[in-house]
């Protein structure tokens, strides 16, 4: 009667022994599941830190001036990254401080030239790259070419954007035109009948 139970119990500890091993096997490959996911993470994280590091590269320095003949109209001076600058709002924004000028001073403005002129710290000036910029879509012209220079590794990259106005007098009234037309045109009898008397004094006194 007393070797059935031990043969039972025997058989119970096998079976205990063989669920505590299954249960450190389940055990022991879980922290390999986690290994995998933590490298996984680790190399997310690398790769989310190296962005920044490309951004600050395409930086640059950035100087725009807005000339009626000698007068600074407009300016602005900031760092920028590129795709960032509003070129539209900038233009917007000088054509107005333009027209208040041009009211104010009672001249009529015309666009001489509109020029950005690109840089870096190691470029000598005769290597400095100009570009014309008419419009504000034009400016994606000139961040190509900073986006160059800083795929090339280049430092202090500058942009220097400038529009120029000539101050022009408006035309006079057609009055006033041949008003000062008949006062020209006696100017010029005048002094050709001075002339004219200058000579036959001269031939008398011969």
């Amino acid at each position: 009667m007393s070797t059935p139970s031990v043969k039972a119990r025997l058989n119970q500890e096998k079976q205990r022994s063989i669920n505590v091993q299954h249960e450190k096997t389940t055990k022991q490959r879980v922290p390999s599941v986690e290994i995998v996911s933590d490298n996984e993470q680790s190399e997310i994280t690398v790769s989310t830190k190296r962005k920044p590091l490309s951004a600050t590269s395409s930086e640059y320095l950035l100087t725009a001036h807005t000339y009626v003949g000698i007068q600074s109209v407009y300016r602005e001076s900031m760092s920028v990254r590129i795709g960032l600058w509003p070129a539209k709002r900038y233009f917007n924004e000088s054509t107005n401080r333009v027209e208040n000028t041009a009211n104010e001073r009672g001249i009529e403005p015309v666009l001489h030239s509109s020029t950005a002129t690109i840089c870096s710290k190691s470029m000598k000036q005769a290597d400095y790259i100009t570009c014309d910029v008419n419009e504000p879509e034009d400016w994606c012209k000139v961040e190509s070419i900073v986006n160059r220079l800083a795929k090339s590794l280049s430092k202090g990259i500058r942009v220097d954007f400038v529009i120029k106005y000539n101050a022009k007098r408006p035309a006079k009234e057609v009055d006033d035109v041949e008003v000062v037309e008949m006062m020209e045109l006696e100017e010029n009898e005048v002094s050709t009948a001075k002339r004219a008397r200058k000579v036959v004094r001269a031939h008398f006194d011969y």
